[in-house]
């Protein structure tokens, strides 16, 4: 598309943009240390559109995380960055040979976006569990 580009997601450049996009809409910051290796971000015209993540497991499965967006993006400035952002994320585990590669999200406006790249919803309400392993150096 003109005027965007996906570049790879560099925790000295878009850790911070990332946390401040992530309080602007209420949701707990992540970690930099709970990132994965392989985050994009998408830029429109010079300014951040959105980015997210891509977890790699020793098995067959990739999942896409941490979507987050511009607060003050034009609605079809996110919808063309997510859709490419999706992609590129997409592109990665494909040629890493994942044979599957899920999404989870409790924004209903994403939904029908997953959908239309080929998601199909696997759970419903379910409400996940997370615990820190270990919180020294």
């Amino acid at each position: 598309m003109l005027g965007y580009e996906v570049l790879k997601f560099k925790k000295e450049d878009h850790l911070a943009l990332m946390t401040r996009w992530y309080e602007a809409r209420k949701f707990p910051t992540v970690p930099d240390y709970l990132l994965p290796e392989i985050g994009l971000v998408v830029k429109h015209d010079g300014a951040y559109i959105c980015l997210g993540h891509m977890y790699r497991t020793d098995g067959s499965i990739a999942s896409i995380s941490h979507l987050a967006s511009s607060p003050v993006a034009s609605s079809e400035e996110r919808h063309i960055g997510l859709n490419m952002l999706i992609s590129g994320l997409m592109d990665i585990a494909n040629e890493q040979k994942f044979k599957m590669i899920t999404i989870a999200s409790n924004i209903e406006k994403l939904f029908e976006r997953f959908e239309e790249f080929g998601f199909a919803k696997t759970d419903e309400n379910v409400t996940h569990f997370g615990r820190y392993l270990w919180l020294g150096d």
